[in-house]
């Protein structure tokens, strides 16, 4: 047993990654801002703490660390879209949502009394941008967000830090993840909602290509970083390796709902973008390597999705 803590517990894998603590016995603590919706933690509220604070109140964070004493440090709080805003706004939302809060947590993890073990962070493919793939730990990134940028940059703090930290800093980038209960405002469920309520699912670039990632497998890949925190290097991919198109993924969601291909509206688009990680560093370094196939995992979802949905005024949209 350890002492967990997360912050981000409630997102879609900071829940999934909740519940595995708590399945192996940890004692876990989430953070969740004040106004944040819970419901991803409902099944196992009693089995954990959950404090609802900003991440950027200093007091607050110290007084958490107090208290909870965590060996190891997940950080998943963070948002991952920005409106673009002309007076580029979208900047400093980037760099408050995402950069000041990494900060903050280093900190208050750096100071505590008793600092944890391990800080585990968890980074995005959406860092390396539109580079040649597959993208390796020691690719020069070219973000073309404000997201990626603003996750780019807090990467790149913390290897800057790590030598002075009382504990090993690593960020996991994530590939694209996907799974039961993720929001609709994403391509996989938000296709699979579209097909659901008899919509067509719009997508804008079909022919792009995207290295996607089940829940279960990027939160195992988060388990194995922990494991392996002494010996992992500063940054590590956690991903399939292997790129689909957003047509191909979107077909195979199509046939388990048993909708034809003309439910697929399609756009226009004279190049196509591949975003895809190199996962040899983890199978290297940790052993680690995603399990859960695209076709299974897209079954897996698509299933969940069939049982729970239920159609809701502007619930058909998709998408990608």
């Amino acid at each position: 047993m350890a002492r967990i803590l997360i912050t981000g517990g409630n997102g879609f894998i900071g829940a999934e990654l909740a519940r595995r603590c708590v399945a192996r016995g940890d004692e876990v603590t989430v953070l969740v801002r004040p106004e944040s919706d819970v419901t991803r933690l409902s099944g196992c509220f009693g089995d954990l703490r959950c404090h609802r604070v900003r991440l950027e109140d200093r007091d607050a964070l110290a007084g958490v660390f107090a208290a909870a004493r965590p060996e190891t440090v997940f950080h998943l709080a963070a948002t991952t879209r920005f409106e673009t805003d002309p007076a580029l706004g979208d900047l400093d939302r980037a760099v408050e949502c995402n950069v000041t809060p990494l900060f903050r947590v280093v900190q208050a993890a750096a100071t505590a009394a008793e600092p944890p073990k391990r800080f585990i962070r968890t980074g995005t493919i959406a860092e390396y941008g539109e580079i040649e793939a597959p993208f390796s730990e020691a690719a020069r990134e070219a973000p073309t967000s404000v997201y990626g940028a603003a996750q780019v940059a807090g990467t790149q703090f913390l290897c800057a830090l790590r030598a002075r930290l009382p504990f090993p800093a690593v960020t996991a980038r994530l590939a694209l993840t996907y799974g039961p209960g993720q929001s609709q405002e994403f391509m996989v469920p938000g296709t699979i909602r579209a097909l659901l309520s008899g919509a067509q699912a719009e997508l804008r670039r079909p022919a792009d290509r995207r290295d996607l990632i089940h829940v279960d497998d990027a939160v195992s890949g988060l388990l194995a970083v922990e494991a392996g925190a002494e010996t992992c290097p500063p940054v590590i991919n956690i991903a399939s390796g292997h790129h689909h198109s957003i047509l191909s993924v979107a077909f195979l969601i199509a046939r388990r709902l048993g909708r034809d291909v003309d439910a697929l509206l399609l756009g226009a688009q004279d190049e196509e973008v591949t975003l895809c990680c190199d996962p040899a560093l983890a199978a290297k370094t940790l052993g680690w390597a995603a399990k859960i196939g695209l076709e299974t995992g897209l079954e897996r979802t698509v299933d969940w999705e069939a049982a729970n949905w239920s159609a809701a005024p502007g619930a058909l949209g998709g998408v990608a």
